[in-house]
């Protein structure tokens, strides 16, 4: 039921409304602490008027006839309300919908705590603790319907056409299903859009990294509307390459230079490590292929005890951030940041160590990944001025 008001009811309902909620207030005993007794004379105050209101459009159609008593669960405990009723029962109360017994806000804490992982049970526990209220656990389980419902809209939601960069990494998370644990392979994509800001695009589980699951996963962003990368980012799995050309034929690939080095770290001595590290981060600096490739062999010579660094070196697509303008560099030579997605999502995870199915895990997750989409409004560095040369034809 909702009156488009003019100005001269407003003024009339607001006289009425504060006149009505100082007599309900006049009525009860209670000091500056009782907020709750406050709320119920606040909303019973709102119903009169609201009921005056309809009264007055139906014009003499119906009358008064009591009041029926209704418990609302609200966030500040369960109040009971007198509902004002008419002789042809047809007011219906938009502050009080018909029939319902919980407030809006209330709901959206249940389900606030569910996406933080908490069971039913938890969520019923902590309900009746913090707010006095008392919901059984089938109440609680239908209001957090809702969350599994967004864990859907967000797989198959439309994607842009069009991204700069995607960034491809799996991690593994330890999982603790019905106190048993399992390491989940968590495949991620994160995408930066054509206005230069970052976009958690989608993901797959396993039990461990496998290319036929990064092949489902970009086939599924090709359904869900994606056309065109620039430039493809990952840790370089063996036969990755493969699926992405196969997928995206005219993107270009970078190796992730963080893994690369982490390669050559990783058959070096204790003693060697720290100045492989500082001499092999500084290579990945140089900016023109000459300079790099005149490096490379320098390198190779200095550390020719450790032959693996020549066939790390020889690898495809570990110099193809070069093709693009030195201020992305940094930003697409490396998965440093969908290295961050990941600890963001992990920690949220922490939060909540059991988890009793894969389902109630997945929407603890895709909680994480909306809060950290809403939060990417910042252009990623670099990027912007690409897309700005890009849009003006400016070769690049």
């Amino acid at each position: 039921m909702q009156f488009n008001h003019t100005k001269q009811q407003v003024e009339i309902l607001k006289q009425n409304f504060m006149k009505e909620l100082s007599e309900n207030i006049s009525k009860v005993k209670f000091d500056n602490s009782d907020i709750d007794l406050l709320f119920k004379c606040y909303l019973q105050s709102l119903l009169k008027t609201e009921f005056d209101l309809f009264l007055q459009i139906n014009n003499g159609e119906t009358y008064r006839n009591g009041y029926s008593t209704k418990t609302l669960k609200t966030t500040l405990g369960e109040i009971q309300l007198k509902i004002p009723r008419d002789r042809e029962n047809k007011f219906n109360s938009d502050i009080v919908a018909s029939y319902s017994t919980c407030t809006k806000e209330l709901a959206v804490a249940i389900i606030k705590l569910y996406q933080l992982g908490l069971s039913n049970k938890d969520v019923c526990e902590y309900i009746t603790e913090i707010y006095g209220v008392n919901y059984s656990r089938q109440s609680i389980s239908n209001l957090t319907k809702v969350t599994s419902s967004l864990v859907e809209e967000y797989k198959n939601r439309k994607i842009d056409s069009y991204y700069v960069a995607l960034f491809i990494d799996a991690t593994y998370i330890p999982i603790k299903f019905v106190g048993q644990f399992e390491k989940q392979g968590l495949h991620l994509v994160v995408g930066i859009n054509r206005y230069g800001n970052q976009e958690i695009l989608g993901y797959t589980l396993g039990f461990q990294e496998q290319n036929l699951l990064w092949a489902e996963l970009l086939d599924d962003l090709k359904l869900r509307g994606l056309k065109k990368v620039d430039i493809i980012i990952s840790d370089g799995f063996v036969g990755l390459d493969t699926v992405i050309t196969s997928r995206f034929p005219n993107s270009k690939i970078q190796r992730c230079t963080v893994h690369l080095i982490r390669n050559i770290l990783a058959r070096a001595t204790n003693n060697d490590s720290p100045v492989l590290k500082a001499d092999f981060t500084n290579l990945f600096r140089f900016t023109q292929e000459l300079e790099f490739e005149s490096h490379s062999k320098y390198l190779i010579n200095k550390y020719n005890k450790y032959p693996h660094i020549k066939a790390v070196l020889a690898q495809d697509n570990i110099t193809t951030y070069m093709q693009f303008p030195k201020l992305m560099h940094r930003t697409i030579k490396t998965n440093n940041r969908i290295e961050s997605v990941n600890q963001k999502i992990k920690t949220r995870i922490r939060f909540k160590q059991n988890f009793p199915t894969v389902d109630s895990f997945e929407r603890i997750l895709v909680a994480s990944i909306i809060s950290q989409n809403n939060n990417s409004n910042k252009p990623v560095g670099g990027l912007k001025e690409y897309l700005r040369l890009k849009k003006a034809n400016v070769r690049i």
